[in-house]
């Protein structure tokens, strides 16, 4: 078995303290929820059961379904009884009632940008971020409320940013290291996107920083003993390579304008996937460290999350690794799938919203052979896994499809509803 190495970051106040969990093997076993014993897992040809009934499902294209055409859907968010999909190459969403299917409204073809990423939900108005702008609409009727375009020149704008106390926190940075070359943050009040009005804070330029430009993930935000607003975020200094350089998460205060503190020389290998996570004074943050750090060569994390008295990292190949969050000790790991993916079938790459889903205690998400599966968060029981049948019969269509895999993303409600799609269909179903 090859060594896999987990990073693990916990701050009580200014004090950090950096840990490095080596696991030296990983055993395909797992746990019997019901009897507490461990039981030899068995190997199937084509795992999972069939999931063929469904309480609604809408095609997302008939033209290009007649072409046997799928789409890239992302995200499907939840407010009240809708339920929104990003159409990630058609530059807009459709919504839908998220108990009867009701198409709601439709604005695909309203953004002037089809790179769809990270949204974030603020107020009733959906957000996201792209290269050279903010985008939002309203989530009940699906009307574009900003569609702006950056207005310094040559600057890209990061898909992770921030809101917090009705403002929104961007990164940009230089496009394709054309000059002018710099890193900054900019904040803007959420009523004034669309003016000039941004605050431009904590610049890095390479000339004055050793050679090296900076790479931010999302922001996340927290109230000090001193009642002051702190944002902390993960940032990979580089220079023309990007494993190169050092890794660095980073405190600013907000309120005095300034850092408060940054822990850096991590090691840079692989890069940084999602934003720390706060819990209790303790944060929490993982990042690559490059291949191959789970079992098939594939490299770190699909999602992590902190989960009562655990800590638990998603594995992109099919690898989950549970700690106690305080002490860092290995509780468990599971491998929640043991045959070979179709290498026709883009796995999963760890998307930083919606690649995990609680519900009753157990953990829902997409594995890389495009099966929904769950664990328990408690044991580590790994419990069935769920695809589509193998024809799919679309007569209305005059379409017969050979699709038994769900796609990248998916939501499960807080009463027990999985949205998700096919690339083909949108759909929904209860918890099985």
């Amino acid at each position: 078995m090859m060594k896999r190495e987990i990073y693990l970051l916990l701050t009580m106040g200014l004090l950090i303290n950096f840990i490095c969990f080596s696991c030296l093997s990983i055993d395909d076993e797992y746990m019997s929820e019901d009897s507490g014993n461990i039981e030899e897992e068995v190997e199937e040809e084509e795992p999972g059961n069939v999931v063929d009934s469904f309480m609604w499902s809408n095609v997302i294209d008939p033209d290009l379904l007649r072409q046997r055409r799928s789409l890239d859907i992302r995200y499907p968010q939840i407010l009240g009884d809708i339920v929104v999909y990003s159409v990630f190459e058609q530059e807009g969403f459709v919504a839908f009632n998220r108990f009867t299917g009701e198409e709601l409204w439709d604005n695909r073809g309203q953004f002037n940008d089809n790179s769809i990423f990270n949204p974030i939900l603020h107020d009733g108005i959906m957000y996201y971020v792209n290269g050279s702008g903010v985008r939002a609409f309203e989530m009940a009727t699906g009307t574009v409320v900003y569609n702006t375009t950056d207005f310094i020149e040559n600057q890209f704008l990061n898909a992770d940013f921030g809101i917090y106390k009705d403002k929104i926190y961007v990164h940009a940075d230089d496009f394709n290291s054309t000059p002018p070359i710099f890193d900054e943050w900019r904040v803007n009040r959420i009523d004034a996107i669309n003016s000039s009005e941004w605050l431009r804070f904590n610049r890095v330029i390479p000339s004055q920083n050793n050679g090296k430009k900076r790479s931010y993930d999302a922001p996340t935000f927290y109230v000090d003993a001193n009642g002051d607003d702190n944002m902390i975020y993960t940032a990979h200094e580089s220079g023309d390579q990007f494993l190169t350089g050092t890794i660095a998460i980073i405190s600013y205060n907000l309120t005095a304008d300034s850092i408060k503190w940054v822990k850096q020389d991590f090691r840079p290998i692989g890069g940084i996937g999602r934003a720390p996570t706060l819990d209790g004074d303790r944060i929490y943050s993982v990042w690559e460290v490059g291949a191959p750090v789970m079992k098939d060569g594939q490299s770190s994390y699909a999602d992590f999350m902190v989960y009562e008295d655990k800590f638990i990292v998603f594995g992109r190949s099919e690898q989950i690794l549970c700690l106690d969050k305080m002490t860092g000790a290995e509780l468990w790991t599971r491998e929640s799938g043991t045959y070979t993916p179709d290498p026709t079938f883009i796995p999963n790459i760890g998307t930083r919203a919606n690649t995990v889903n609680i519900y009753n205690g157990r953990a829902y998400y997409i594995n890389n052979n495009g099966l929904i599966t769950s664990i328990s968060l408690s044991t580590g029981y790994v419990g069935p896994s769920y695809k589509l049948p193998i024809w799919i019969e679309l007569p209305e269509y005059d379409v017969r499809l050979f699709e038994k895999r769900f796609r990248l993303h998916m939501t499960v409600s807080e009463d027990g509803i999985i949205y998700v799609d096919d690339g083909f269909r949108f759909l929904a179903f209860e918890v099985p």
